[in-house]
Order: C-alpha cells, then sequence, then structure tokens
C-alpha cells in the first residue's frame, strides 16, 4: 500500500494541488479557528469537510483568474445558458456539456465570469496590487512544518510569497469582499480570523525558510463593480494577540489528539454574564 504523501514529504515548501494539500494529515488554520468553537466542531468540520457553497466556488475561480489566469479555463467552465434538460436534445446538450467539462468547476452563469474579469483588469490596473499579485514570487506554494512546542505538524498554503527588499519576503494573501475600504474590511478581520491566519502563515515560514524580517499583507478587493482595492497590513497588537492564542489552540489540539477525545461545550451549568449595552 502505498504511504500517505504527508508521510512521503518533508517539512519545508512544496508545489501541491487542492487534493493534496487537503489530503495532508496536518493542521491548518482553519481547523484551528474552529476549535476556539470547540474541539468537538473542529473535528467534524475535518472529517466531513465544508459544502462546496456558491461562495466558496467564487473564492476558488477568483483566485485562479486573478494569480494563475492561464489555469482559469483548464479548471472552470460556464454553465451555458438555453439548455432545457425536461427535453430529449436538452438532455443531449447538456450531457454532451458535461463530458467536455468533466474535471472542471461550472460557474453558475455568464456573470459569474465578466466578475473574474472585472477582479483581474481592477488588479491589473492598480499598481501595487499587480505587483504584489502577479510579479515575480512564488505563487500557491504550500508549506509544511512541525511545531517545536508541541510536535503537531501543520500545514498552509500561501496565494503568494514575493521579496520585500534587503532580504525580507512578504506573503500576501488576496481576499474578495463586499466592501475593501479600512472600516468595511477591518471588520472582517476579526469575524473571519485574518489576524490569525497571518499568524498561522508567518509561523510556517519561518520555520520552513528561516527566520527573517516578514509581513503579511492583504490585498482585498471587492466583488462588485468598480471593484475597489484595498492593501493593508495588521498592527502589531493584532499579530500578537492571535500569536498567543495560536499557541493555546495548538496545544489544546495536541492534547485532544492523543486522548483521542474532542469534547463540545462545559457539561455542568453556565453563568451567562450580561454584555456592558445589557447593563
Amino acid at each position: 500500500m502505498a504511504a500517505a504523501l504527508d508521510e512521503v514529504l518533508q517539512d519545508g515548501l512544496h508545489d501541491l494541488n487542492d487534493p493534496e494539500y487537503f489530503s495532508l494529515d496536518a493542521v491548518n488554520r482553519s481547523f484551528l479557528w474552529e476549535m476556539r468553537r470547540s474541539p468537538a466542531h473542529a473535528h467534524h468540520k475535518a472529517v466531513n469537510g465544508d459544502a462546496d457553497t456558491p461562495a466558496l466556488l467564487m473564492g476558488r475561480a477568483l483566485h485562479t483568474a486573478v494569480l494563475e489566469p492561464q489555469e482559469l479555463d483548464g479548471r472552470f467552465a460556464v454553465r451555458p445558458e438555453g439548455i432545457n434538460r425536461r427535453t430529449k436534445i436538452g438532455k443531449a446538450e447538456w450531457a454532451a456539456f458535461e463530458e467536455a467539462n468533466a474535471h472542471k468547476s461550472i460557474l453558475p452563469g455568464a456573470q459569474d465570469m465578466a466578475t473574474l474579469k472585472g477582479v483581474r483588469d481592477a488588479i491589473q490596473a492598480h499598481p501595487l496590487a499587480k505587483r504584489l499579485c502577479t510579479g515575480p514570487g512564488m505563487t500557491e506554494k504550500t508549506a509544511l512544518w512541525t511545531d517545536d512546542a508541541t510536535g503537531v505538524r501543520c500545514k498552509a498554503k500561501y496565494d503568494r510569497v514575493v521579496s520585500g527588499g534587503g532580504g525580507s519576503a512578504i506573503v500576501v494573501d488576496l481576499k474578495s469582499t463586499d466592501d475593501a475600504s479600512p472600516r468595511g474590511f477591518g471588520r472582517s478581520v476579526y469575524k473571519f480570523g485574518y489576524h490569525f491566519q497571518a499568524v498561522h502563515y508567518l509561523t510556517g515560514l519561518d520555520v520552513v525558510a528561516g527566520e527573517m524580517a516578514r509581513r503579511f499583507v492583504f490585498v482585498a478587493v471587492e466583488k462588485k463593480p468598480p471593484h475597489g482595492i484595498g492593501i493593508y497590513e495588521l498592527d502589531f497588537a493584532y499579530i500578537e494577540a492571535a500569536r498567543n492564542e495560536w499557541g493555546e489552540l495548538l496545544a489544546r489540539y495536541a492534547k485532544c489528539k492523543e486522548r483521542n477525545s474532542w469534547p463540545s461545550y462545559p457539561a455542568d451549568i453556565q453563568i451567562l454574564e450580561a454584555p456592558e449595552w445589557v447593563k
């Protein structure tokens, strides 16, 4: 029986596609962020996976359109309009479409492709975003590393890693959003754990590529015209808060895995304290 991919790969940077990345028996940032709710929720999500929602599909397509535009047509196809699958002719046309695009993800309609091209063109028209997303650097690299404190193997897949000058590196993460303004995107940072992601990714790069000056930069682009773009770096307080929580959650995961026990909420009665606005 062939060895699992994670047993073959050494710690370091690797070129892996999405199925290979997700097959690795290593902890990613999404799992640890879910541990904040409970180990039971994180474990369930890891075992059963995420439903492939339209939002996730568009997110993947957008990353491909911007970061790997040469792969867009090979990975995605647009659902053809006007096919009536209740008729014999329509069924045949749909079967032919499915056969021709068997290994592609299907976008619901032409408007989705227009959105992808609009975002891509907006990035290309923005000098700094263009350099960060499409200039010299590494695209879609996977880091695999072992945490010294816990012995837990971790993984992260980077959108981009580019030179920051003077031997430093910038980790670039592309985010699609409804509101890329400082206030709008700022609300998304804690809601979706983007500060936690920054720490996870920077930690991995420190381990596999050696410690040096590193920065983590978000390129936030709006999904609707005019596809406004904001480029952001988190301050020291954000990073330090996330770094402490990251270490605590990784240690908690190590204990759960050792005991093969994934508890959810406390089993006894808890007191809910009224928030300040209630008082």
